[in-house]
């Protein structure tokens, strides 16, 4: 699964499942681009990035759905340091 297109996608609760699937996915096959391999850190990161944006509001995702801004939370736990 390709992941950012995955997470393109989320538009509701069946497609942030998807994306859900396709993170998971991409851990377990050991994707080099994972900055947290802990949940402490995961959760860390995916709060930095949600204190810092105010969960996507200063990055354009207002207008997104929340299943999308939650996917991004996600998302940034794998990425955001």
């Amino acid at each position: 699964m390709d992941l950012l297109r995955e997470l393109d996608r989320v538009e509701d609760e069946k497609t942030f499942l998807i994306f859900v699937a396709a993170l998971r996915c991409d851990y377990e096959l050991g994707s080099e681009d994972w900055e947290n391999h802990t949940i402490d850190s995961f959760l860390a990161g995916a709060q930095a990035w949600a204190e810092h944006s105010h969960i996507g509001i200063n990055q354009s995702f207002v207008l997104d759905s929340p299943w999308k801004r939650f996917a991004f939370f996600l998302y940034c736990g794998k990425v955001y340091e």
